[in-house]
């Protein structure tokens, strides 16, 4: 099966890493798993969608704005939405988090449709 997108996982979560990069493999994506916003800023050309574990940017809103530096849309995985304003480019999914989820959000992602929260 030809690979759909290129998709990097950033988390410093191996465990995350390494069951969301099965997941996507199995929906015919290639993935990339990192472990800082930094490292996948530099590595912007090489993906068209990135998957976020919050815990790379903490309870701090105003880190929110670093997931601009990556530059293509951003599924966010989180513990709770309340409190996080919307986003043109954010879709959220709530943890935990079943696989139907975290893959509609990317297809969304990539196709441009609502962003959202997925659960």
């Amino acid at each position: 099966m030809p690979n759909k997108a290129r998709i990097i996982v950033v988390s410093p979560e191996p465990t995350v890493q390494t069951s969301l990069h099965f997941m996507l493999e199995a929906e015919g994506h290639a993935s990339r798993a990192v472990e800082t916003l930094a490292e996948a800023a530099a590595l912007r050309e090489t993906y068209d969608c990135a998957i976020v574990d919050h815990k790379v940017i903490g309870k701090s809103l105003m880190r929110l704005g670093e997931l601009g530096a990556l530059s293509h849309p951003v599924v966010l995985l989180v513990d709770q939405r309340n409190d996080i304003p919307r986003s043109d480019r954010i879709y959220f999914v709530e943890k935990p988090f079943l696989g139907s989820a975290v893959v509609e959000a990317v297809e969304r992602a990539l196709s441009g449709r609502q962003y959202g929260l997925a659960t």
